[in-house]
């Protein structure tokens, strides 16, 4: 499947929507905060190092763990996503179908956010009609970002979806202990998706599509 192109009502300013997502959420307070934290924002020019610098803003203003902010950011996103692409919601209406396709739509997403930005390459593990295991490059806040999407993708469908992530190789040091100084440790991820199955959708599991490669 060709990855749909984005869409023209999508604005690229990543911190704006991230603000006005905030608000819906918490409330325009909340959003003041936030953006007192971060100090001057490049409204309009935004780049993934300031979307990152804002949650990271958010946990701090909220008194609360930076893993549970980019959970808030990747679910909420998702949401918005899914607005900014009106024909994604008709071509999709379960969490593990999309997640096969993540490889192809993550960067149409990413891109329709900040033009040009590159994006993660995702490997899709397909293991059962309700489980997948994606496999990526990055530091920890990546991956607790995707599980986020994950738990996001689970809300949209009004599925149960149990996540899961574990580092497979790298610099297993958490996030938490090195974000004082400044550093991100990178690693190969992955994250596992599981929606328990709905006794009023029995039958109906996800299949592997005909001719999809589980690794990329």
């Amino acid at each position: 499947m060709a990855a749909p192109a984005r869409t023209t009502s999508q604005s690229a300013d990543l911190l704006h929507h991230l603000g006005v997502l905030v608000e819906a959420e918490y409330g325009a307070l909340e959003r003041v905060r936030v953006q007192q934290q971060c100090g001057p924002q490049r409204v309009g020019t935004s780049t993934l190092a300031d979307a990152q610098r804002f949650v990271e803003c958010l946990a701090t203003a909220q008194g609360g763990a930076r893993e549970a902010a980019y959970l808030w950011a990747g679910s909420a996103l998702t949401q918005a996503t899914f607005r900014a692409h009106p024909q994604w919601a008709a071509s999709y209406t379960a969490t593990v179908p999309l997640l096969l396709q993540v490889g192809q739509l993550a960067p149409v997403a990413l891109r329709g956010w900040i033009p040009g930005a590159r994006c993660p390459e995702f490997a899709q593990q397909y293991i059962d009609g309700y489980s997948v295991q994606l496999a990526f490059d990055g530091p920890e806040e990546l991956a607790w970002l995707v599980e986020g999407v994950v738990q996001g993708l689970g809300r949209r469908f009004g599925e149960t979806v149990d996540t899961s992530r574990e580092v497979l190789r790298g610099d297993v040091v958490s996030g938490e202990e090195r974000a004082g100084a400044g550093e991100r440790p990178r690693g190969r991820w992955q994250v596992t998706a599981r929606v328990r199955p709905d006794r009023r959708r029995a039958g109906r599991a996800a299949r592997q599509p005909v001719g999809l490669s589980s690794r990329r």
